[in-house]
């Protein structure tokens, strides 16, 4: 409408083509640039089980879950469902990310699996300036930088730190026990 023209089929497919050529040009896949090295466990005895315990693993996840992936390869078998409450109505302690975890389709549907399923679902994690890609009057020239998962390993984090330089900012997201989420959220947003 803009230009008072008819574009036909393969005109539009051409120009849009060439403008996200140079969008994708832009885009800085952080995997390829780091490789992963395997990392070893450095947590043993009671520290290992304080992790656990931090992050959510009961006794039960250690046997029935993780137990037969260690020894056999195989994905535990089990029943679809989750009769666990939420967590804000568990008496047992659960952590912070079970609060915003939602439950959806667990009976009729498969879980969303990002390995078997990769042609419809990705962990793909994006940064930089993201904007409008189909914007093409409004790219800018920063770099995307993206990364198969938002979980970095330790090896990975340190090679990111020492690729961006003094361009980053490290935010210590831990909170005192007697402070109100709302509280750390606040102070955290001055830190900023």
């Amino acid at each position: 409408m803009k230009k008072g023209k008819v574009f036909t089929n393969s005109q539009i497919k051409d120009y849009l083509a060439k403008e996200y050529k140079h969008f994708n040009n832009q885009i800085i896949d952080l995997d390829k640039k780091f490789l992963i090295e395997n990392e070893k466990n450095n947590y043993e005895g009671v520290e290992l089980r304080k992790r656990q315990h931090t992050f959510g693993y009961s006794l039960e996840d250690l046997e029935l879950i993780l137990h037969p992936m260690a020894e056999d390869a195989k994905e535990a078998t089990g029943s679809m469902g989750d009769d666990t409450p939420l967590a804000v109505l568990s008496d047992k302690y659960r952590p912070l990310y079970h609060y915003f975890r939602q439950n959806f389709s667990q009976v009729t549907n498969p879980p969303i699996d990002s390995l078997r399923e990769n042609k419809v679902m990705s962990l793909k994690t994006r940064f930089g300036n993201l904007g409008n890609i189909l914007d093409f009057s409004n790219l800018t020239e920063e770099n995307i930088y993206v990364l198969n998962s938002p979980i970095l390993s330790n090896s990975q984090f340190e090679k990111f730190i020492n690729y961006f330089g003094s361009n980053y900012k490290i935010f210590d997201c831990t909170f005192y026990s007697d402070e109100t989420l709302e509280n750390a959220l606040n102070r955290l947003k001055k830190r900023n």
